[in-house]
């Protein structure tokens, strides 16, 4: 239900437009560019290199490209379970149960 309520508070800031629902996978499709960054920084110990190169490539897959238009729950799924895997790798055990309940409620 977690799209829904953010579909709902979007519409109450901006009004019923069709690019605000579109602005809620716009958002969390650049999250999912940011959390790749950072979670590459900490498997590949600060090599900023290897970093950008996997933003790159999340960006050049087609299925990323396809479906951030759309408004379906995998994107803002997957911004929690990068934020999830984050937490983990560096220990933050209050960050990680926050975002995997996160993800819960994102999917249901």
């Amino acid at each position: 239900p977690l799209l829904f309520w953010l579909i709902n508070l979007n519409w109450f800031l901006v009004g019923f437009h069709d690019w605000a629902i579109r602005l809620i996978p716009f958002l969390s499709s650049i999250a999912v560019i940011a959390c790749t960054y950072f979670l590459a920084l900490s498997l590949w110990s600060e090599n900023k290199i290897k970093a950008l190169t996997s933003c790159w490539v999340v960006l050049c897959m087609s299925g990323f490209l396809f479906y951030n238009t759309l408004i379906m729950f995998d994107c803002l799924l997957t911004v929690f379970i990068l934020l999830g895997h984050i937490a983990l790798l560096r220990q933050r055990w209050f960050l990680y149960g926050i975002s995997l309940g996160l993800a819960l409620l994102t999917k249901g």
